[in-house]
């Protein structure tokens, strides 16, 4: 499987408008999560009316996106804090990203992760997470879509 160019820097852009928004607050991060709210929605809109495949990259993106957000939206507000109650590995790695480097206080986490504006950075982290989940399930669909089975595995033989 290849990477396109225009989708390599698709990929670093989205990346950026994270790391910005997680950084950055709340002009960043709003911007950061309409972007990744649009790129959900337009898949399952592909996923909807799209043909060939486009829309085997939507479906292949749209299932593992809903069922993460399904997952943490199951789980609930301790999903969405940058605390020690988290279950899923995600808020796990989140937090942690959302450290800062010159402590490992749990308050100094939990504050520099909600800001200095009471921003919180975890749901955006978490639709990074959902996307990132949708994107590999879209390759993996457009790869799986693209290969070639031998005749027997098909059920002609």
């Amino acid at each position: 499987m290849q990477i396109s160019l225009r989708e390599m820097l698709c990929v670093t852009t989205i990346l950026a408008f994270c790391t910005g928004g997680v950084v950055s607050g709340h002009p960043a991060a709003w911007v950061a999560s309409f972007v990744l709210v649009s790129i959900i929605l337009a898949n399952v809109i592909d996923a909807l009316v799209a043909s060939g495949t486009r829309k085997k990259f939507a479906i292949g993106f749209v299932v593992p996106s809903l069922c993460y957000l399904l997952i943490l939206g199951i789980l609930g507000e301790p999903e969405l804090e940058a605390n020690e109650w988290s279950q899923l590995p995600t808020s796990r790695v989140a937090r942690l990203l959302v450290q800062p480097s010159y402590t490992s206080h749990q308050d100094a986490t939990i504050l520099y992760a909600r800001g200095i504006a009471g921003r919180n950075s975890m749901p955006l982290a978490h639709l990074f997470f959902a996307t990132a989940f949708g994107y590999f399930g879209g390759c993996y669909a457009r790869w799986s879509a693209n290969r070639n089975f031998p005749k027997k595995l098909q059920g002609d033989g």
